[in-house]
């Protein structure tokens, strides 16, 4: 194991966890919200329904939680009526932020720009390079920034809070692993800092 101490995380939880509860882990993106999902998963033993929110999927399936303890994740931007209300009612929820602004804006805008979300144990990717215009650049920036405005308003929520930082490497426990940065990651994060900093300089 990658991590002495596999279940830190599940010990902080396991314990106050009633039994028939579910997990509610609010986060915004790219905290590591999927790894801390399959973690929880599959130290807990309770069927993970991930991202059960996301536009893509059909909210109807929410009918598969109700039957079931399990472990859901919900983005800031996926509050969802009239399921919200039911499925916080009797779970514990957590959440999950990231210190780094400006290296969560640099994965996210990695993601954007080519498609790929995640990275599994063992999975290689050649050498690459990211293309960016500021004024994208600056959508994302905006993007990122409001979400981690929502996920504050939801945190009196949560009962335990975890930051990416700290749990990282514990993480790849998970059969995930930190994404493959592109070539010019430092350029592109030399780019987001003048973003945000021209940002902050305009809303003031």
């Amino acid at each position: 194991m990658k991590n002495k101490d596999q279940n830190s995380i599940v010990n902080r939880i396991q314990p106050v966890l009633v039994e028939g509860q579910s997990i509610v882990l609010l986060s915004s993106y790219r905290t590591g919200s999927t790894a801390l999902c399959r973690l929880l998963s599959t130290c807990l033993k309770l069927p993970n329904l991930d991202e059960l929110f996301h536009r893509a999927n059909d909210p109807a399936t929410y009918g598969d939680y109700k039957k079931q303890s399990c472990v859901v994740k919900i983005q800031a931007d996926q509050i969802v009526q009239p399921y919200w209300d039911d499925l916080t009612f009797n779970a514990y929820i957590i959440g999950l932020s990231r210190r780094s602004l400006l290296d969560q804006i640099a994965s996210f805008y990695c993601c954007h720009v080519t498609g790929v979300w995640h990275r599994y144990t063992n999975q290689t990717r050649q050498e690459y390079k990211i293309e960016w215009t500021k004024y994208d650049l600056e959508d994302q920036c905006r993007y990122i920034i409001e979400m981690n405005k929502r996920y504050q308003d939801l945190r009196h929520l949560c009962s335990q809070e975890f930051v990416y930082e700290d749990i990282c490497d514990e993480l790849q426990n998970s059969g995930m692993e930190k994404m493959i940065l592109p070539s010019n990651y430092a350029q592109l994060r030399e780019a987001i800092a003048d973003c945000l900093t021209s940002l902050e300089n305009h809303d003031n």
